[in-house]
């Protein structure tokens, strides 16, 4: 596992590594208890040479094709994972069964004993859905006794005690917060209709930079700057955001996660904010703006180079490139990450749960890191 000042010190790398707390690995388990949180790896935090295209082919059509539920563990199955699995479907989800993952360690790390409960007629979807486990370093955990499994391995983390009370909460009122992309009705990716669903990304779209609540946005015009959508393969952050304020430039890396749930019970989830903000650590190079424009210029495609938006008016990639190359004043690097799994009332009553101390900690860390870059850190909630 790699530590936060190693983080710190391959900042300017080419590859940044995904976020850890401070930790080390156990080959005791006998204190494991108490999973709260589960979730896939982000594909794009692990290193190219670690890939091998079947398991990571595989492990694509099960992230598109099922979801899944964490139930709580009966003190029997204190160390499990017990999954309630379903298949996505357009009218529904179709529920398979019940998935129990015991994690069993060995002197190459971790492995689980896995069992299956079945809905009658999808055994095989279930037993799909199981191979993922024979792959654990696509997978990551949280326990209550303070354990996470990470890399395929299990880790004993040393938590802060320090609050991180630096959340903003906007109402995302009329806009669907588990639904991250615009979809079109065979449910596949269109990003042309960025601005006309009820995604995230349409909120972004909608509200940047003028209804946001960011501090050093206050007072900005009606959807003033330039707005740019990266999303695919190498993008630099979900939206890119670039507005002068007062004789200074200030450049956003907006990275967006949905939330897990949209029930209004939702609780706090270490896993929601993970994946975004390992997404987030490592492309923090692309503030240096040099590579910021090198890298803008040598991603111009056919699905984004029209995703750009001046004070509103549509415009093209090489437009936003020009611009760039104009700029001569002072740039302000920011990094702002969009979850609205986090509720404002239900965070404001968790001080005493570990699992909000976990998040406290991977969010303080995170701020770390990228101040360490010169920039400021900005992670915006749900209101409601």
């Amino acid at each position: 596992m790699i530590g936060l000042s190693k983080l710190v010190s391959s900042t300017t790398k080419e590859e940044l590594a995904p976020i850890h707390t401070l930790s080390y690995s156990t080959t005791d388990i006998n204190d494991l208890q108490g999973a709260y949180d589960f979730s896939f790896v982000d594909i794009d935090t692990i290193p190219s040479e670690s890939r091998t295209t079947r398991t990571f082919d595989f492990f694509e059509e099960i992230v598109d094709d099922y979801d899944f539920e964490l139930i709580e563990s009966p003190e029997d199955k204190k160390e499990s994972f017990i999954l309630s699995v379903s298949l996505k479907d357009e009218t529904g989800n179709i529920e398979c069964g019940t998935v129990t993952a015991k994690p069993v360690l060995s002197k190459t790390g971790v492995s689980f004993d896995v069992s299956i409960k079945e809905v009658k007629g999808k055994k095989g979807k279930l037993k799909k859905f199981i191979r993922i486990f024979n792959t654990p370093r696509l997978l990551r955990g949280w326990y209550k006794s303070g354990h996470v499994l990470s890399d395929g391995q299990i880790h004993l983390i040393t938590y802060r005690d320090t609050k991180f009370e630096d959340f903003t909460w906007v109402d995302f009122n009329g806009f669907d917060i588990t639904k991250e992309k615009p979809l079109d009705t065979d449910n596949k990716l269109a990003l042309d209709k960025i601005g006309k669903t009820n995604s995230l990304f349409c909120w972004t779209k909608k509200n940047w930079p003028h209804n946001v609540d960011l501090s050093y946005l206050k007072g900005t015009e009606k959807h003033k700057g330039w707005l740019v959508c990266d999303d695919g393969s190498g993008e630099k952050a979900d939206f890119i955001h670039v507005i002068n304020i007062n004789g200074e430039y200030h450049i956003s890396l907006v990275h967006i996660k949905a939330s897990g749930s949209g029930k209004d019970t939702r609780q706090i989830s270490v896993g929601a904010h993970d994946i975004v903000l390992n997404q987030a650590i490592k492309n923090i190079r692309n503030l240096d703006r040099t590579l910021f424009l090198e890298a803008v210029k040598s991603k111009v495609s056919a699905t984004t180079e029209n995703l750009v938006w001046e004070d509103g008016t549509q415009k093209n990639i090489a437009d936003f490139t020009k611009f760039l190359s104009s700029i001569n004043a002072r740039v302000n690097p920011h990094v702002v990450i969009v979850q609205p799994h986090t509720r404002k009332e239900y965070h404001a009553n968790s001080n005493h749960l570990l699992v909000r101390k976990q998040l406290d900690t991977l969010l303080h860390n995170a701020k770390y890191v990228v101040a360490s870059v010169g920039a400021s850190f900005d992670i915006i909630g749900s209101k409601k």
